[in-house]
């Protein structure tokens, strides 16, 4: 006997009848496994419409088919099929139909969906959670089989769980699946199969649900980001057509096995630093330990097979838009690149990770998609990716910064006269160097090949950030004079930020805390107003912008300078505002805050009108 047939066997005894019917006589049991499948119930239901007929295979005491039956208001018929006559039971009592099989057994199986099944209803939808792993290799694939014969595009959806409890260490288990193992055995039955991934889980998808419009291939170049990786590749799995990750040579953690469980095509890049002196993209300037990034992400788009390619970064996940992504290629037809939203912590930016394959990236640092003048551009504000690296990585990555970015950003600026280089140089200063980096964002803004636009209005942005900061140090340092100058200088640089893009309004912001520091509350109430004219819309840049400053914060600067000036009705708006306009993940401080201002303000009104409007007090 094989070690699998051994495998199966031992799973035969341990998944019993008599055993599960006394597991699911037990609440906890039924309770658990609902809750811990709640998501995958979920994600199913969306699928499932109203009138469609269902068969929930290895149903149990019918969890999903309960609450599919209440999300369609009872207008779907469920068929549960299980082993355990007292999860049949169950089931029953549930209102659902139920009927027993033997689970390994084809034609019992057979028997009873034919019982089961009305004359003329229509292909039934398959749902099978939880339980292919416990099946043996030809149940599965006689199962899978069946399926896929009612018709080609046959919709199904089967959960399992991800690279997790094997036989090994779940003795019911005859096969730990991965994504992608899981993915290849569907394939195997299935035309169209997609598998999601839904924390500890595997959703499969085939048949007609899992039909894209979009020819996307997900690819991204990494070094040693086992911290981050699975959660990007996860995130990412379902809803392109492939995942290609390229893995730089010098990679020492598990960066190769982790990429291999849910990647379609892993493989080496050459030459990370482009030393090759004959390659279009040769920069002499790449340190040996650096890395050239157009190059490596032009090996991975080389490996791509879609029309589409979506890049990323080895700790960038995709946070919003997952669906959007499935149907993208009917929403591009008419473009070449897509700009989607990156988010920070707090921040976001545009950025054109989507674009058609034929396109490439320039530059080693800073690198950026080479995108022809007269490129069809595209806006997918419903695509949201996640920029989050775990904090070894963080600083690992800022001594490569220290090391390679400065270099090669002076020699571009100082070779080629290149104004972006300049930019980054001067950004790459502030940490250690302020001073440095004021003297070169005011020669970015002084110099005459850099024209108006997004790119000098961020300059301004931190170059009046830069002037705050060392005015605050010299304060300290006893140096008033300089330190007022500082801020002179500040208001001024922030005074032309409306000619260099006038769909932004931090300036307003920053201009109005400013004058409210030097109590001019008049002034700062003016421009908190200009501000303000953006709370709830984000502008359209390609810059890193603050949530705050076009959310709540404009709308929580306008109550505290109203209040200050006596004007309580209209501080009571801009503060009701500021309850409107915090994130969804605010912190309970901060949601707590913005109702006490809110109370505190209406109760002043209260108190002021008693004031003006005292009750008589009754003659004797």
């Amino acid at each position: 006997m094989t070690e699998q047939k051994k495998i199966e066997a031992r799973a035969r005894r341990e998944n019993a009848a008599d055993l599960w019917d006394r597991l699911w006589s037990e609440p906890e049991s039924r309770d658990w496994r609902e809750v811990a499948l709640g998501k995958v119930y979920n994600r199913i239901i969306s699928y499932v419409p109203k009138g469609a007929s269902v068969i929930d295979f290895g149903g149990g005491v019918g969890a999903f088919g309960a609450r599919l039956t209440a999300a369609r208001d009872n207008a779907v018929d469920v068929l549960v099929l299980d082993h355990s006559r007292a999860a049949i039971d169950i089931a029953r009592g549930k209102g659902l139909r139920a009927d027993y099989v033997d689970l390994e057994d084809h034609n019992s199986v057979l028997d009873a969906v034919i019982d089961g099944t009305n004359e003329g209803e229509l292909d039934p939808i398959w749902i099978a959670t939880e339980v292919l792993e416990h099946l043996s290799v030809e149940g599965r694939a006689r199962l899978l089989e069946h399926i896929s014969c009612y018709r080609d595009d046959a919709p199904g959806f089967f959960t399992v769980p991800n690279n997790c409890l094997g036989p090994e260490v779940e003795p019911q288990h005859t096969i730990q699946f991965t994504a992608m193992s899981f993915t290849r055995e569907l394939r195997e039955h299935f035309d169209h199969v997609r598998v999601e991934v839904l924390g500890p889980y595997l959703l499969g998808i085939v048949g007609d649900p899992a039909k894209t419009t979009a020819s996307v291939s997900m690819c991204l170049p990494v070094r040693d980001e086992e911290a981050d990786l699975e959660a990007v590749l996860a995130s990412f799995r379902g809803f392109v057509r492939e995942i290609v990750v390229g893995v730089d040579p010098r990679t020492v953690d598990r960066t190769r096995e982790i990429a291999a469980l849910y990647a379609d095509v892993v493989f080496e890049l050459e030459d990370p630093t482009c030393s090759d002196t004959t390659n279009p993209l040769h920069d002499p300037a790449v340190p040996e330990t650096g890395c050239h990034f157009s190059w490596l992400r032009n090996q991975c788009i080389e490996r791509c097979s879609s029309e589409w390619v979506f890049m990323t970064e080895g700790h960038e996940r995709l946070w919003q838009g997952h669906d959007v992504l499935l149907g993208v290629g009917e929403l591009l037809k008419e473009a070449d690149v897509a700009y989607v939203w990156r988010r920070g912590k707090h921040q976001r930016w545009l950025f054109p990770w989507l674009a058609r394959r034929d396109l490439r990236y320039k530059r080693s640092t800073h690198n950026i998609v080479d995108i022809p003048e007269d490129a069809r551009r595209a806006l997918m504000r419903d695509i949201v990716t996640f920029h989050d690296r775990d904090h070894g990585n963080a600083e690992k990555r800022s001594v490569q910064r220290k090391e390679q970015n400065k270099k090669t950003l002076w020699d571009d600026w100082n070779l080629h006269g290149n104004p972006t280089s300049l930019f980054y140089f001067a950004q790459e200063l502030k940490p250690d160097d302020p001073e440095g980096a004021v003297e070169h964002f005011e020669d970015f803004l002084s110099c005459t090949e850099s024209p108006a636009g997004q790119m000098r209005y961020q300059a301004r942005l931190i170059l009046a950030k830069l002037y705050l900061q060392l005015s605050g140090e010299d304060s300290e340092d006893g140096h008033d004079v300089l330190a007022s100058q500082r801020l002179d200088r500040c208001a001024e640089v922030l005074h032309g930020c409306s000619a260099e893009d006038w769909s932004r309004t931090e300036h307003w912001l920053w201009l109005g805390d400013l004058a409210f520091a030097r109590d001019q509350f008049e002034m700062a109430y003016r421009f908190y107003g200009y501000s303000g004219l953006s709370a709830g819309t984000m502008p359209a840049t390609v810059w890193w912008v603050d949530d705050a400053t076009y959310l709540w914060l404009p709308a929580q600067r306008l109550a505290m300078t109203c209040g200050l000036l006596g004007r309580e009705a209209e501080a009571l708006v801009w503060a009701r505002r500021v309850e409107r306009l915090l994130p969804a993940d605010a912190s309970v401080e901060c949601i707590e805050e913005a109702a006490r201002n809110v109370e505190v303000i209406e109760e002043f009104i209260a108190a002021r009108k008693d004031q003006r409007n005292p009750v008589a007090e009754p003659v004797a």
